[in-house]
């Protein structure tokens, strides 16, 4: 289950993803400061400013920690996608290069039909990235 809300996430258009993230974080962030603020006095709240700054620095460091591995590790799927996809068009130009072995009269079906069945394999690719489930 948590699989798909991540999909639902990352097909959410950036320019929608964006403005919602930022007002559903401000929101929490508006509710959570009249929720403090209407059960504790700004006098009440001062003796923990020490104790809550150390513990918000902390918590940066952990959310900067956090944010820089999802990025290396986005980085790191993003490289090995494009390896995988240039080895594959490579492979594709060698098969299709490969039909030209089939150079006598009588194979040249043969060559042809290679050469269509890796044309149709690579819009086949083609058709399936660009119109995904």
């Amino acid at each position: 289950m948590g699989y798909d809300i991540g999909l639902y996430l990352a097909s959410i258009p950036l320019e929608s993803a964006v403005p919602l993230f930022l007002a559903v974080g401000m929101l929490v962030s508006i509710i959570g400061s009249w929720v403090v603020n209407s059960i504790f006095t700004p006098f009440q709240l001062e003796a923990n400013n020490g104790v809550g700054g150390a513990k918000f620095g902390f918590l940066g460091e952990v959310y900067a920690v956090t944010l820089g591995l999802a990025l290396i590790g986005a980085f790191d799927h993003y490289t090995t996608s494009q390896t995988n996809a240039q080895k594959e068009a490579a492979t594709l130009a060698s098969l299709k290069g490969a039909a030209l072995v089939y150079n006598l009269p009588e194979q040249e079906a043969d060559q042809r039909a290679m050469r269509n069945a890796v044309t149709a394999y690579a819009r086949a690719v083609v058709d399936r990235v660009s119109t995904p489930d």
